[in-house]
């Protein structure tokens, strides 16, 4: 894994990097042996400490936003919490998704008290849509989309579980999603990696009151597969 992590925004307060795939966002319990994680290595790029605002799972790619201190970590936490902060995703699925949608499903997470469900929300959009001329099942051909997902909630796992529950699971996605479309999506466009990118996040800093956008690129491992459905 490269040492250093792409800076997409910097100021006095806060720091945002593009996180690739495959990488924790600071060590955990699910496995103590990984040593390569954002937060140590923003910390040595930077030579300071930092200190992460929200989540990303480990195989998503894309924005993790750090506060540069524990006060201003503190004050952007509380924007996420209270849904102050849009996020936009970027996600190839299995099939051909509808133009628009709203997934309103409530979800249990790890942190939920007797598993009881929580309020979440996802909406999307499609950007467009593929169709390779291969049989991957009982079709003749085999179709995926790219959509934007705009989750206004921030449930565990929210995205993935959202979009396979209305039969569009994310590609690559060995939790939540459909194996066999994995396999062919591995073999045919080199899809190695879970299909789901953090693309944009928009916030009003909550030291200067201005508003902040921050965009990441989409990453080789996604972009790359997604130019050979194109071919």
């Amino acid at each position: 894994m490269n040492d250093r992590l792409p800076i997409l925004y910097c100021d006095d307060q806060y720091v945002a990097i593009a996180k690739p795939a495959g990488m924790f966002v600071h060590r955990t319990n699910m496995d103590r042996r990984v040593r390569d994680v954002v937060v140590q290595t923003a910390r040595d790029q930077l030579g300071r400490p930092v200190f992460p605002v929200h989540r990303l799972d480990r195989p998503t790619s894309g924005i993790v936003l750090m506060g540069l201190s524990t006060e201003a970590a503190s004050a952007a936490s509380e924007l996420f919490r209270e849904r102050r902060v849009g996020k936009s995703y970027l996600a190839l699925v299995r099939g051909h998704a509808p133009d628009e949608g709203r997934i309103d499903r409530p979800l249990t997470s790890p942190e939920t008290v007797y598993g009881e469900p929580l309020e979440a929300v996802t909406e999307f959009k499609t950007e467009c849509r593929f169709e390779v001329p291969l049989r991957s099942g009982r079709f003749p051909t085999t179709r995926c989309s790219l959509i934007r997902a705009l989750p206004r909630t921030g449930r565990f796992h929210q995205i993935r579980r959202h979009l396979n529950g209305i039969n569009h699971p994310i590609i690559g996605d060995t939790s939540h999603g459909d194996s066999r479309q994995n396999r062919f999506f591995r073999t045919y466009a080199n899809a190695v990696r879970l299909m789901l990118h953090a693309a944009e996040i928009r916030f009003c800093h909550p030291a200067t009151n201005e508003c902040v956008e921050i965009q990441c690129p989409m990453p080789d491992d996604m972009s790359e597969p997604l130019k050979r459905l194109t071919d």
